[in-house]
C-alpha cells in the first residue's frame, strides 16, 4: 500500500463525519423552513386583524403594518426553496470508477467539505432573515397592541357622574 491507500480509514471516518454534520444542517434547514412558515402566517395574519379594528391609531397602526409587511418579508425569503448540496451528481460519481478506494473517499470527503460550507453559508442566511423576521413581527404586535389599545380609550362615551346632591 503506498501513501494515500494507509489512509482509508482516516478518509472513512471524516467521510462519514462530514456526511453526518451535512444531515444535521440539512434538517435544521428544514425547522427553519418550518418557523418561517409559521411567521409569515402569523404577521398575515396579524396584518388581516388590525385591518379589521375599527380605526386604530393611525401612527402606530401604520408602523405595525410595516413591521407586519418586513416580518412577512423577511419570513418568506428565509423560507424560498434553496438547493442543498451534498456529494456529486451520479454521473459525477461514475468518473470515480477507475480510481482506487482511498481516492474516492479522498474525493468523496473533498465534495462534502465544499458542500458544507455552501450549506452553512445559507443556513446562516436563513437564520438571519428568520430573526430580522421575529424581531419586525414582535415590534408588529407591540406596535398594533398599542394602536387599538389607545384607540379603545378614545372611543369609549364619557362615564357621566351622578349628579351631586343639594342640601
Amino acid at each position: 500500500m503506498s501513501g494515500i491507500d494507509d489512509q482509508i480509514d482516516t478518509f472513512e471516518l471524516l467521510n462519514k463525519e462530514i456526511a453526518d454534520r451535512l444531515a444535521r444542517l440539512a434538517a435544521s434547514g428544514n425547522q427553519l423552513d418550518t418557523k418561517s412558515a409559521l411567521l409569515a402566517g402569523a404577521a398575515a395574519t396579524a396584518t388581516q386583524f388590525l385591518a379589521t379594528r375599527p380605526s386604530p391609531q393611525p401612527v402606530l397602526a401604520v408602523l405595525a403594518f410595516i413591521a407586519f409587511g418586513g416580518a412577512f418579508f423577511f419570513a418568506l425569503t428565509a423560507y424560498v426553496a434553496t438547493r442543498h448540496y451534498d456529494v456529486p451528481e451520479p454521473d459525477a460519481l461514475l468518473s470515480f470508477t477507475d480510481k482506487s478506494r482511498a481516492e474516492v473517499l479522498a474525493r468523496l470527503v473533498a465534495t462534502r467539505v465544499a458542500a458544507f460550507k455552501r450549506n452553512h453559508r445559507r443556513h446562516r442566511r436563513k437564520a438571519v432573515l428568520w430573526w430580522c423576521s421575529v424581531g419586525l413581527l414582535s415590534a408588529g404586535l407591540i406596535f398594533s397592541t398599542v394602536a387599538i389599545v389607545q384607540n379603545g380609550s378614545h372611543d369609549r362615551a364619557p362615564v357621566e357622574q351622578p349628579a351631586a346632591t343639594a342640601k
